[in-house]
């Protein structure tokens, strides 16, 4: 009979180590790779020589933050065709126009022979609530 309980004990213990192998296996498989470099210095000494290079050497004067807004531009825009980088100023543009707020009085208008025509008046606008209509307004 101890012999039986002693047969037992061992079965379960190694059905307890086989299982804590076969998921320790898994979780090890899971585990993502360290990555090697966080950024590649080579690259990254190579476009610091590059602005240097333009900076000094360039036909015309270059500003370094121009340059350097270029090159972050032209970065993001390869890497697809709906990539790109916006400034302070553009992201504020963006978030305005797709917000569906805008700021102004609420005119669209066009360039006719010089002159600037009223379209039309956003609904709802300062324009539309002043009566402003279509068409070439002149004070005379």
């Amino acid at each position: 009979m101890i012999t039986k309980s002693r047969n037992v004990r061992i079965l379960c213990v190694g059905m307890a180590i086989g299982a804590s192998l076969g998921l320790a296996s898994g979780v090890l498989a899971d585990k993502p790779a360290a990555p090697k470099d966080d950024l590649p210095w080579q690259d990254a000494r190579m476009l610091a020589d590059v602005l240097e290079r333009v900076k000094h050497d360039y036909v015309n004067p270059v500003d370094d933050h121009q340059l350097l807004q270029a090159a972050i531009r032209g970065m993001v825009s390869s890497l697809d065709p709906y990539s790109a980088y916006l400034d302070g100023d553009e992201y504020d543009e963006v978030k305005i126009s797709s917000s569906g707020q805008y700021s102004g009085v609420g005119i669209e208008v066009s360039m006719e022979d010089e002159e600037v025509v009223v379209v039309s008046p956003f609904e709802g606008s300062p324009a539309a609530a002043a009566g402003t209509t279509p068409g070439r307004h002149r004070d005379d």
